[in-house]
Parts: C-alpha cells; structure tokens; sequence
C-alpha cells in the first residue's frame, strides 16, 4: 500500500525550470509594436526557452504564462513528446512590454503547464531569469520611432 502511495506521488509530483537560450535563433527579434506620437509605447520580442524536467517522472510540457505590471510573456513548446527527466525541450517565447512600465530586470515568476506521468495537466509556477530579454525590450524602448529622425 504505501509503495503504491508512493509511486502515485511520484507520478503526480511536477519540478521544472525554464532556460532562456543563449543561442541566438533566425527568428529571434525585438522590434516596436506601438508607436504614438513618434514615441515607442511598446515592443514586442520573439526568442526561444529551453524548458527542464526536474523530475521525478517524465512529463509533458505545453506551454508557459507570465504577467506583471507592464509585462507578458508567454511560449509554446516546440517538441510534443514526453520529456524524461533531466532532458528538456525547446520553447518558443514571446514578450511584450510597455516602454513607460519597465518592469524590473531580475526573476519573473511564471506558470507552466505540464502535463504530470499521470496524465493530469498541472501548473507549478516557476522563475525565469529574463535579464537579456529585458535588456533588448530596453534597448528598443530607448531609441528613436522608425522613421523618426533624432540626434542623440
């Protein structure tokens, strides 16, 4: 009875971490969305994420949310299969922020939707590091309006 409990929990336990990839990929941007007034309000960036099963059992992932003031990010995942665990598969992310709203660039939590070895879809909320995500929304954010002519 209680190796059965056990092996119950284990399949239900969920533990995973979201990466962002260092490699740059060829669709990677960051670009403006919103322009008023020859200001940038808002840009957007595609990017990818590696996301990890930190086990115990193999999972499922199916995507991935994080809201906070002036910030979304959310990804999809780019391979279906399960992943065991200790591997990972590749997501796709997607952001957009409001230039006048910068959120701070440290740890933003957000929640993943994986499906747990016992078939039930789970949402643990986990951390990711968005630092150069941050620094290239900023960097749009701080330069002029396309077709905009400045002399900073």
């Amino acid at each position: 009875w209680r190796a059965q409990r056990q092996q119950d929990a284990d399949r239900s336990a969920v533990s995973a971490v979201l990466l962002p990839d260092p490699l740059r990929w060829p669709d990677d941007s960051a670009g403006p969305l919103q322009v008023v007034d020859s200001s940038i309000v808002q840009v957007e960036l595609s990017g990818h994420v590696d996301l990890v099963n930190a086990g115990p059992a193999p999972v499922r992932f199916a995507g991935f949310r994080a809201d906070r003031a002036g910030l979304r990010l959310w990804g999809t995942v780019v391979g279906a299969g399960p992943v065991a665990p200790g591997g990972f598969t590749e997501g796709a992310v997607h952001a957009t922020m409001v230039c006048a709203d910068r959120p701070p660039s440290g740890p933003v939590p957000a929640t993943v939707e994986v499906e747990s070895a016992d078939g039930v879809l789970r949402r643990p909320t986990v951390t990711v590091e968005w630092r150069a995500w941050a620094d290239q929304l900023t960097a749009v954010c701080d330069r002029p309006a396309p077709g905009v002519w400045s002399r900073r």
